[in-house]
């Protein structure tokens, strides 16, 4: 199929993009998020960058993250930001690839296919 590319901004997302997308890939931003100048607010720039993934993505979609931080920090930093339900049903998925290329690595979250 077709790929399109959006540009836009990750903490406010246009409503109509709202279940619109397959996959987001990032690079880097969360370091950016979680590592600017204004330490004090990064939990809530954290928390609104996983609320914009969430919202954009369309049920089953894919959060690429590509990154040289730490990964065990990033998979820790997902797990919390996308809990799993007390049931362990409609939860996030996350897997971790090594690119051959450390420290850059790449983090995997699947969206569940459903929130039921």
């Amino acid at each position: 199929g077709a790929s399109e590319y959006a540009v836009g901004d990750v903490l406010r997302p246009p409503a109509a993009w709202a279940g619109k997308f397959d996959v987001v890939v990032e690079k880097g931003l969360a370091d950016t998020l979680l590592f600017g100048e204004d330490m004090e607010s990064a939990l809530d720039r954290a928390v609104r960058y996983a609320h914009a993934v969430d919202e954009v993505l369309q049920p089953g979609g894919c959060l690429l993250q590509l990154s040289d931080a730490p990964l065990e920090m990033r998979l820790e930093l997902c797990q919390a930001l996308w809990p799993a339900p007390p049931d362990r049903r409609g939860r996030w998925e996350f897997a971790c690839y090594a690119t051959g290329a450390p420290p850059l690595s790449v983090l995997s979250a699947q969206k569940p296919a459903s929130h039921a």
